[in-house]
């Protein structure tokens, strides 16, 4: 019986469930370079990685490729679209021997239906992933959207790093401009402020000193 308790989708559940789980699934040999999952294909197989190293990866419209994480040990894959059925959303190719373990969902559906306490822990872990994610994705675009505010900031600056009459900048009109969320330019305004880089009296903003590439 593979241990599932070391995968973090399966915490939590018992050894019997995982027992039964680990009985069904199938195992899978892949070379390097071997596409094991294709974007916008329809299937309905979780993969888990026991060992070995895979990259996922999304093509735009142009072919471009673009690797979104690199894999390995006791990482588990295609997991979205084996409970909503919908297409996949990337592509999974690995990087060199790997060796995986397969599951249907006819199969984990019978499964379910006899130790139905598995469904619970699976939704935890699920909004527990979402939830990480959307933290990852919340820091990654205050730090997008601090570079692109300190870009307009400065460039409407003088050398000596403040203007005396400067125009008035709102959260509004510099998240229009720079393409950015209004309440992350509001919230990052008021880190500058915090730190004394800038002032804002009467929507007119100060800037003191150089500011920092990253806050």
């Amino acid at each position: 019986m593979y241990d599932l308790s070391n995968i973090s989708l399966f915490s939590g559940i018992s050894l019997d469930e995982q027992m039964a789980i680990s009985e069904v699934m199938t195992p899978m040999q892949c070379p390097p370079g071997k596409l094991v999952i294709q974007e916008g294909e329809l299937s309905q197989v979780f993969y888990i990685l026991v060992n070995g190293k895979v990259e996922v990866f999304i093509n735009n419209s142009s072919g471009d490729k673009y690797v979104l994480n690199i894999l390995g040990d006791d990482s588990y894959l295609g997991e979205l679209a084996f409970l909503d059925e919908e297409e996949r959303s990337a592509s999974v190719m690995t990087l060199e021997d790997s060796l995986f373990l397969s599951i249907n969902k006819d199969d984990f559906t019978k499964i379910l239906r006899q130790y139905p306490d598995i469904y619970d822990s699976l939704v935890k872990n699920l909004v527990g992933m979402i939830r990480s994610l959307n933290n990852t994705v919340r820091k990654l675009a205050m730090k997008d959207t601090y570079g692109c505010l300190r870009d307009f900031l400065m460039e409407r600056n003088d050398i000596t790093g403040f203007r005396k009459r400067p125009p008035k900048l709102t959260p509004e009109f510099i998240s229009e401009q720079i393409g950015g969320s209004r309440d992350i330019v509001a919230r990052l305004l008021n880190k500058l402020v915090e730190k004394n880089y800038i002032s804002i009296d009467n929507d007119v903003i100060y800037i003191h000193v150089v500011l920092p590439e990253s806050l």
